[in-house]
């Protein structure tokens, strides 16, 4: 249902091949300055089964012997750029891909964000962003069911790396889900590179 490629290296040429894979899984490239055991590469799979055993919701008893039913997870993904009024030239760019089982709430996600570099208006950005990211229908399993997130934040933009937790208390409140922070020389995504951080999320 997801994968995350860290790989030790820069390399646009693997990027490039990785990229031409069917796009309708969301998909992270991240490099890392190292790797257990001496890796060149390492390759991070969420797979889904894709069954389920129907349940009535208005019902509150039990079937056991109900007849399990495969699904097909369904992908979207797109694009948000927040401006701020006062100054057109303060922004921040998201770029998510979703990959779900809708009504089930099982879902994985990675949201990619270019950070503005006007410190002072960062806040301001990242609240209307997620304002505009919890409009998305697609993000609704994630708001009440997100198990754990993993960011992924380039070196260059260290400094930049305090904004993961502003996000999520954004979106969770308090109820922030277990963090892992990986620093990472360079975050790309299918749509682009260069990206300043990225946060993937798994939704059950």
């Amino acid at each position: 249902m997801g994968y995350a490629y860290p790989v030790p290296c820069p390399s646009t040429r693997l990027i490039r091949v990785l990229g031409r894979r069917k796009k309708r899984t969301p998909t992270l490239y991240a490099v890392l300055s190292s790797l257990p055991r001496n890796a060149r590469i390492e390759k991070q799979v969420l797979v889904h089964s894709g069954r389920f055993v129907p349940s009535d919701p208005e019902s509150s008893e039990e079937v056991d012997d109900e007849p399990a039913v495969d699904k097909s997870p369904e992908f979207t993904q797109g694009d948000i750029t927040i401006q701020h009024h006062e100054c057109p030239g303060a922004e921040i760019q998201v770029h998510y891909e979703i990959s779900g089982f809708p009504p089930s709430s099982e879902a994985c996600a990675v949201v990619f964000i270019r950070d503005s570099d006007m410190p002072s208006l960062r806040d301001a950005l990242i609240a209307q962003a997620v304002v505009q990211m919890k409009a998305i229908q697609d993000f609704a399993p994630f708001l009440e069911r997100t198990l754990a997130a993993k960011a992924f934040v380039s070196h260059q933009s260290s400094t930049r790396g305090s904004l993961v937790v502003p996000l999520l208390e954004a979106m969770f409140g308090n109820e922030i889900p277990a963090l892992t922070i990986v620093p990472s020389r360079y975050v790309a995504s299918r749509a682009g590179s260069g990206w300043d951080w990225a946060v993937t999320l798994m939704a059950v």
